[in-house]
């Protein structure tokens, strides 16, 4: 029994949740050099949740793919100084005033 509830706790971990702020948000899927990601955008904020399984080998390339996923996906220049977050999860505030 222990068995299927921790098989169950690790199906409910590996969902793509936005959580608050970003509820009744459909998810705009991206692939990104390596990595996948789903994207909400609520306003001017933007909530990136990595798909895919495995360490990202830099912060520094992960950020940026994050980055790019967002301008892609959106069309908005993403302010580099608000980005934040882990290896997971990320947020980032977009300015979408250019066309």
């Amino acid at each position: 029994m222990a068995k299927y509830a921790f098989f169950l706790i690790g199906l409910l971990c590996a969902c793509s949740s936005p959580g608050v702020g970003f509820m009744g948000v459909t998810p705009v899927t991206v692939y990104q050099d390596r990595y996948e990601f789903d994207l909400y955008r609520s306003g001017t904020k933007v909530r990136g949740i990595r798909l895919n399984f495995g360490k990202p080998e830099s912060r520094v390339d992960f950020r940026r793919a994050f980055s790019t996923a967002v301008s892609r996906a959106y069309a908005c220049d993403v302010l580099d100084s608000t980005v934040a977050g882990d290896l997971v999860v990320l947020t980032a505030e977009v300015d979408c005033s250019n066309p």
